[in-house]
């Protein structure tokens, strides 16, 4: 086999590689979208529940930030009530 015929072949073997790929791709989409069903493959009551997942979650990360909150301020007023009994022990003792 000598090098034109080399040549000769790797042009065909392309070809025939591009064509193929050409002709099947539509088959290959039309295919998955036949067996995806009529929405892509999107279940009604797969996309309720994601809904309603998402919406979950975005009321959690509500609560985690109101959580936040209130280990800020629960950090703030322990820093005040450590700051008066370094202040003023003896007022602690009295019960004021």
């Amino acid at each position: 086999m000598g090098p034109g015929e080399t040549m000769s072949l790797i042009a065909v073997s392309a070809a025939v590689l591009i064509g193929s790929i050409k002709l099947f791709t539509p088959i290959m989409q039309g295919l998955g979208r036949r067996l995806g069903g009529p929405e892509g493959g999107s279940d009604p009551g797969l996309k309720l529940e994601v809904e309603e997942l998402r919406a979950r979650v975005q009321e959690l990360e509500g609560q985690q930030a109101r959580m936040y909150e209130l280990e800020e301020r629960l950090d703030f007023t322990e820093r005040l009530l450590v700051r008066q009994r370094d202040q003023d022990p003896a007022r602690l003792e009295r019960g004021e």
